[in-house]
């Protein structure tokens, strides 16, 4: 299949705001305090102390293996929800057939 100018057009300009920031702080807080509840809840913390007390070494390795599961694991949640959730009606396909 071919893209016209139009529809390279159309995916430069819905790109724009997929590569800025997408989601407001008060969102993500939301989604990470999900992470640091269950992180509490096991009594995981995320670094080491140091220099006789005065400081953190992070990230440990368990924090680290976790927190990218659960990245990955939200992720697929997200590409799982859009290839087999139902689209929006009004997104469902064009109105004419794009040669």
């Amino acid at each position: 299949m071919k893209l016209t100018k139009e529809q390279i057009k159309g995916m430069r300009e819905v790109s724009k705001p997929i590569f800025s920031k997408m989601f407001t702080d008060k969102e993500l807080d939301i989604i990470l305090e999900k992470f640091y509840s269950l992180m509490r809840k096991k009594g995981l913390k995320e670094g080491e102390p140091c220099f006789r007390g005065k400081g953190v070494v992070g990230n440990n390795f368990e924090w680290t293996l976790i927190l990218y599961a659960f990245l990955h694991n939200l992720c697929e949640q997200v590409e799982l929800r859009a290839l087999f959730g139902e689209v929006p009606k009004d997104l469902k396909c064009y109105r004419r057939r794009i040669k």
